[in-house]
């Protein structure tokens, strides 16, 4: 299960008292808090300290964590590869790798900046503060005569003379206000439950065993409806900004003349090895008639074809094709996107394409009339049917009459002169 783990640490002076802390939150909520004080650490120590004991508090199914931190040195130590020269660093880095391999972890890094407005990475900093400020041992006195500093200016057995009877008292620096973090952590998760209406879905805990079937159900749309919510706004960004952006700079790198790698499923290849079977084709009835020879018999085509297409076939998964300059001088681009699925329902495109198929298959004269075929790849395209599949299927159950015919136009209109075409006047 997925999870975000965001942590702090510092200490006053580095080296000097300091101390971390940390926050998991997971579908919107905290679930867990640590933190502690250190009498003398340095900033990066107390950083790797908060990142080690959040990972040690993680349950058995949190498996999934992003790291939300502002300390570069630890994510570079942590994944980057970085050396870590420190002893003390060496330590805790292989302590936490080793957190990571026994719990099965998958860690991952987001870098914030320090105090830039993520109330949870905010949360984790004043809890280390007041961590840090209720670790130091602060002193009032009203007698010049005492030392600066008593934890630093005085040794373990010294007697201090004083002017005053009790003239030195500690001052009260203990933390007072977890209860205050503990209350804005329980009104964000308030607002995730607010927010979705499902946190016991979302966090992954198990629903009462009283919950109705249909409660439970609609807890679960619920959930989908509010993140495809988020997925399909992210997914209208990223289509205009490929269509208004990427693709017409794609298109100006790629005016000259270059050479396209092709990967796909055995479909997408088919597609191009069908068009380039069907240049090679003609190609090679062009040559043999203007050498003076008859035109090829169905046979021999389906030879050619057939030689072509076990060719290609030794390619593999993929396909280089050449374009000449300014190839897409004259093309209209469109980027889509399907991560929403809102454009994937299963069952209400397996009905259409079964109306689609009906309609058709009661009357075939449909796809004949150039106006009730349009018609109905313009309303096949609408339902989710792509138009271009079906003109692909019709080429190929006509591809042999039609050839033929073409064939036949060919050899009335071309004859061989001198080794080159000539073409005869209509």
């Amino acid at each position: 299960m997925k999870c975000r783990l965001y942590t702090d640490g510092a200490c006053s002076g580095n080296p000097g008292p300091g101390a971390w802390a940390c926050v998991l939150v997971r579908g919107g909520k905290v679930v867990n808090s640590e933190w502690g004080a250190l009498p003398h650490t340095t900033n990066n120590v107390a950083e790797l300290t908060a990142l080690l004991c959040g990972l040690k508090a993680l349950i058995e199914d949190e498996r999934e964590v992003v790291v939300v931190t502002d300390s570069q040195n630890m994510i570079g130590w942590i994944s980057l590869g970085w050396k870590r020269k420190d002893p003390k660093i060496s330590a805790l880095a292989a302590e936490i790798d080793k957190v990571i391999a026994e719990k099965s972890l998958m860690i991952s890094f987001e870098h914030v900046k320090g105090h830039s407005g993520d109330r949870f990475n905010e949360m984790a900093n004043q809890k280390r503060i007041a961590m840090e400020v209720s670790a130091m041992h602060i002193f009032q006195t009203a007698d010049s005569t005492i030392v600066d500093n008593i934890l630093t200016d005085i040794q373990s057995g010294d007697v201090l003379k004083v002017r005053t009877p009790g003239a030195i008292t500690p001052i009260a620096n203990e933390e007072r206000n977890m209860q205050a973090f503990r209350a804005e952590e329980e009104t964000y998760n308030s607002l995730a439950d607010r927010v979705s209406f499902v946190n016991d879905v979302l966090s992954g805990q198990q629903l009462p065993s009283s919950t109705p079937a249909t409660n439970a159900a609609l807890a679960n749309t619920n959930s989908k409806s509010v993140f495809k919510l988020k997925r399909q706004n992210f997914t209208i960004f990223l289509r205009e900004f490929f269509n208004l952006f990427v693709i017409p700079q794609v298109i100006k790198e790629i005016t000259p003349e270059h050479v396209i790698r092709f990967t796909g499923d055995v479909q997408d290849l088919q597609k191009i090895d069908d068009a380039h079977t069907n240049i090679i084709i003609n190609n090679a009835i062009i040559e043999h008639v203007s050498n003076g020879g008859d035109v090829p018999t169905e046979d021999e085509i389906a030879q050619i074809k057939q030689e072509a297409m076990s060719e290609m076939k030794k390619l593999g998964g993929e396909r280089f094709v050449s374009f000449v300059k300014d190839f897409y001088g004259d093309a209209e681009f469109e980027f889509d996107i399907l991560i929403d699925e809102e454009q994937e329902p299963i069952a209400t495109l397996a009905q259409n394409t079964f109306q689609l198929l009906t309609s058709v298959a009661q009357n075939p004269q449909l796809l004949e009339n150039p106006v009730t075929k349009a018609l109905i790849y313009d309303w096949a395209q609408k339902v989710g049917i792509n138009p271009v599949k079906l003109e692909i299927a019709e080429a190929k159950g006509n591809q042999n009459p039609q050839q033929l015919q073409q064939i036949s136009q060919l050899t009335n209109n071309v004859t061989p002169q001198n080794g080159q075409l000539q073409t005869r006047p209509q």
